[in-house]
């Protein structure tokens, strides 16, 4: 059977932008109707009236004035003045069911190309290639195929349109010389998306606002029914037509529960389109409940600097509908002190929040955690989110190693000190030995400015006759924000923890964030192949002594000998 197209002249509207109008019949929806009762469709209303041998009495009136009325039975169609048309689908004894359409102007079609073209080109709009023939007498002769099968081949005045297969629109808009301008529209379908939008965590006693974006960029839905479900809660919401982009806001209760919970929520669209067939859409999201009690915990400032302090702050809140004992448990990190207890069992009483505040003083310069408090009631807990504390300042480090020398009886003392933090530091160091050593080089003190991660070698030589151990080296500190510290290095053993170079030297620092500042010592042991290297050393020298006293005193001797023995001969 050969294509037969449709010539849309004045009834299609080609409007600017991506879409064509055209006015058809628009279903209005399935509308239940009570005897004595009405159904209000716009400005139309339609009132069953009576009843009688399974045929219906409709009365119709327009903004309120009656327009006419008609007696209808199962399947019948009526219209008034090609406006507004009812079907009656089914007569009961004391309601009737109607399917009402009303003649307007609905987006059905949507642009998909436009181009200008000169005869032998093409324009593929889908699965469509719309081929141009010929020019002839201000008209275009077309050539519509799909998937290479050709379906028809029509002449097209200008500003004329045909539609193909029920899916494609062709728009002969301009004629020039050598070109035309065609437009190539495919038929709408439904293109709509939902989203639930709202926070992912509540408490208790937060009211959920919950959003729900519909983004429709298909055909228009009509006589929409949203609804929204969350647990117990139901709500439902009318619109007479979604066609763009809408928000719909509903606010939902939350459970007040003594643990933490999942609370779904379910949104259902359903509608129908032009034609009268329907549609639905659904979206679905997931938020948690926090437990009835709430703990929160913050610091201020959460930015300070080493010689001051910053203030913990621990909220609970009982949103319950009873008197609850609360075991509340809180921390510090290292790295912080405090003179306050961090344990507390508290009475909450409903919605009478209570707070506990006390001091922390940092120790050292760097980015802290501060760890959650934990609030235990019954045979449940919850708590609170972490924060973040930052404290400027200098953080040194200082680490005491004994080197080997040639002399088995002096060492050489190495304090290496390193400045990891943000600021520069003011730093006097000092050291001591013990009795019976005696420092033969260098001093045992130091002072001067260290920047931000800046290290210093301070070394001094010792001479004893018996090392057990040597002390740690004081390290005072100070910045120019009125801090003031002392940092001690670690305390060194005997022989064993000698090291071999200086080179070898490296400075301990713990990679937990907030360590107080206190050095490590990580000590290296004089390894077998030094040794060896130190005894050949020895060996060398002794022999190079004994090759020049053989030269010294046993060479003249030679020579007296040989001497002599030449003169024997010659006598």
């Amino acid at each position: 059977m050969p294509i037969i197209p449709i010539v849309l002249l004045l009834w299609c509207s080609l409007v600017a932008g991506d879409c064509c109008v055209e006015e058809t019949w628009i279903c209005e929806g399935v509308h239940h109707i009570d005897l004595s009762g009405r159904a209000v469709i716009g400005d139309y209303t339609i009132k069953l009236r009576d009843i009688d041998n399974n045929s219906a009495v409709l009365v119709l009136y327009h903004r309120t004035q009656f327009k006419d009325i008609y007696t209808m039975t199962d399947g019948d169609t009526e219209t008034y003045f090609d406006q507004f048309r009812i079907t009656a689908l089914q007569i009961e004894n004391e309601s009737a069911t109607v399917e009402a359409y009303r003649y307007g102007k609905e987006s059905v079609w949507a642009k998909e190309c436009t181009d200008r073209l000169k005869i032998g080109e093409n324009i593929s709009a889908g699965d469509y290639l719309i081929h141009i023939i010929d020019f002839e007498n201000r008209t275009v002769a077309l050539g519509i195929y799909t998937n290479g099968t050709h379906l028809a081949s029509d002449r097209f005045d200008v500003g004329e349109s045909r539609i193909y297969d029920e899916k494609l629109k062709v728009h002969l808009r301009y004629l020039e010389d050598e070109h035309c301008t065609i437009e190539a529209y495919l038929r709408l379908s439904t293109d709509l998306v939902m989203r639930i939008d709202m926070l992912n965590v509540y408490q208790p006693d937060q009211v959920i606002q919950c959003s729900v974006n519909i983004q429709n960029t298909g055909l228009p839905i009509r006589n929409v029914v949203l609804e929204v479900v969350a647990d117990e809660q139901n709500y439902t919401m009318h619109y007479p037509v979604i066609d763009s982009n809408d928000t719909f806001d509903v606010a939902i209760y939350p459970p007040v529960l003594p643990y933490q919970s999942n609370l779904s929520i379910v949104a259902n669209l359903t509608g129908g389109i032009w034609n009268g067939d329907t549609y639905s859409a659904n979206c679905e999201r997931t938020v948690v409940i926090t437990p009835y009690i709430i703990a929160e915990k913050s610091v201020a400032p959460d930015e300070l600097n080493l010689s001051e302090s910053a203030m913990v702050t621990t909220t609970l809140k009982n949103v319950g509908f009873t008197d609850m004992e609360v075991r509340l448990t809180d921390s510090i990190p290292e790295g912080f002190e405090t003179g306050s207890t961090t344990e507390w069992t508290l009475q909450l009483a409903p919605n009478q929040p209570q707070q506990i505040t006390y001091q922390i003083s940092p120790k050292d310069a760097g980015t802290f955690v501060i760890p959650a408090c934990r609030a235990e009631y019954g045979d449940y807990a919850v708590a609170s989110h972490p924060c973040r504390i930052t404290v400027h300042g200098p953080s040194i480090t200082a680490t005491k190693t004994v080197l080997d020398t040639l002399d088995s009886h002096t060492k050489k003392v190495l304090i290496r000190i390193g400045n990891r933090g943000d600021r520069a530091a003011g730093v006097e160091l000092t050291d001591t030995v013990p009795p019976g050593i005696a420092v033969i080089s260098g001093e045992t003190g130091w002072q001067g400015q260290m920047l931000p991660g800046e290290a210093h070698n301070h070394s001094y030589i010792i001479q004893f006759e018996d090392l057990e151990s040597l002390p740690p080296a004081t390290i005072a500190v100070t910045d120019g924000y009125d801090y003031h510290g002392i940092v001690k290095s670690n305390a060194v053993g005997g022989a064993e923890e000698t090291a071999e170079s200086e080179d070898g030297i490296e400075t301990t620092e713990s990679e937990s964030i907030g360590n107080a500042t206190t050095a490590i010592a990580e000590t290296q042991s004089r390894s077998t192949t030094s040794a060896m290297i130190g005894s050949r050393g020895l060996i060398a020298l002794l022999i190079q002594i004994f090759a020049v006293f053989l030269c010294i005193f046993l060479m003249p001797i030679a020579a007296g000998y040989l001497i002599l023995r030449n003169q024997g001969d010659s006598l």
